[in-house]
């Protein structure tokens, strides 16, 4: 199994979960306040977004898989 596709099995929008590791990543790498303010901004955007697919998928399909979060793979 490839190590970098495990968040398909574990979240319902792994392009979020990415999304957000890459804009940390570069707030990370460099230290400059508007970066982090903009990776903030954007983690609860798309946790919003992500909350409401994963809602909806679980409507939608009644044998989804109880172990997915939306988001963040086994918190949110």
């Amino acid at each position: 199994m490839n190590p970098f596709t495990w968040p398909f099995a574990l979240v319902s929008c792994p392009n979020y979960t990415y999304e957000v590791g890459s804009w940390l990543s570069f707030a990370v790498m460099t230290h400059t306040l508007s970066v982090w303010v903009f990776a903030v901004f954007a983690f609860i955007q798309m946790a919003v977004w992500a909350r409401e697919r994963h809602s909806a998928y679980v409507k939608e399909f009644p044998g989804y898989p109880g172990v997915r979060r939306a988001l963040l793979p086994l918190l949110l």
